[in-house]
């Protein structure tokens, strides 16, 4: 009796493992990289997906044009190609770097204060706002370099953390940067004048225009816009 109690419980074990590990989206990059996901939406241009192993968290973006098949739960597949499509103005749209440009809000989130992107000479400067990592209020802004990859049509930012991208989706003419969502407010930055900005600007800042605002002294509690 006892030995089948433990065989049932042994068994039972092993379906609810099983039903753990293939219960997810498995997203198959084209360099053969998988990444186990719960896949939120498809665009015309990116795949939006949060962690496996942090539901939580926040949203991440790939290109589609990355990816070569996602495994859904429930045993279904999506596979892509790379053939164009009719809808060429998009892509034109979307292969040159000067929409990054402007004043973009963040939607769909409280911490809403908005992200300058103006650009000097070949690269990019972006100004972000930074946020107390204890009790999440604003404490001024930053200013981070940036440039443009070409072939992947994006923005590198170097930030504190690593380099971050920001991609622009086409299907809604929206920013993706840091897991959030940003609409364009104004499209009057587009050119290299670095003083053009939303936020007031001291006289020294056109010649070191990668300085920090003085009020942002506590650099390790730096989180995210989300």
């Amino acid at each position: 009796m006892k030995k089948m109690v433990l065989k049932c419980t042994i068994f039972l074990s092993i379906m609810v493992l099983a039903n753990l590990t293939f219960a997810q989206d498995v997203i198959i990059l084209k360099t053969g990289d998988e990444i186990k996901s719960k896949v939120l939406e498809i665009t015309p241009d990116l795949v939006k997906y949060k962690k496996w192993e942090n539901h939580e968290g926040p949203a991440y973006s790939v290109y589609k044009s990355d990816v070569f098949m996602i495994k859904y739960a429930n045993g279904t597949k999506d596979v892509f190609n790379t053939v164009p499509t009719a809808n060429s103005n998009t892509n034109q749209i979307s292969n040159t770097s000067g929409k990054f440009l402007g004043v973009w809000q963040p939607i769909n989130t409280t911490r809403n204060h908005p992200i300058t992107i103006t650009k000097s000479g070949d690269n990019f400067i972006v100004q972000t706002p930074i946020y107390d990592g204890g009790n999440g209020s604003y404490r001024g802004d930053q200013k981070l370099s940036a440039y443009y990859i070409k072939e992947q049509d994006k923005l590198e930012v170097s930030t504190s953390y690593g380099k971050v991208d920001i991609i622009f989706d086409a299907s809604s003419q929206h920013l993706i940067f840091y897991g959030t969502e940003l609409q364009k407010i104004s499209n009057s930055f587009n050119s290299s004048d670095n003083s053009q900005t939303q936020q007031p600007q001291n006289s020294n800042s056109q010649a070191n225009p990668i300085q920090k605002s003085p009020d942002l002294k506590v650099q390790n509690n730096r989180v995210p816009l989300k």
